[in-house]
């Protein structure tokens, strides 16, 4: 699970971008097939998000 806030939509897609240029990379793990869960609550009504990202996983071999 990844976690992001901030104001939408940049926070979105920052976390989708930060995910896969940094996580991945740094990490023993790739995606796999699978369904990708993104859950949205806007704290506000100005724009701000709470965001959390699933992705399903497994450990490169």
């Amino acid at each position: 699970m990844f976690d992001t806030s901030g104001p939408a939509p940049e926070a979105i897609q920052h976390l989708w971008r930060d995910v896969f240029t940094q996580w991945f990379p740094s990490n023993p793990y790739r995606g796999r097939p699978g369904p990708e869960l993104l859950r949205t609550t806007y704290t506000d009504g100005h724009g701000q998000v709470d965001a959390q990202l699933w992705l399903p996983v497994e450990r490169e071999v």
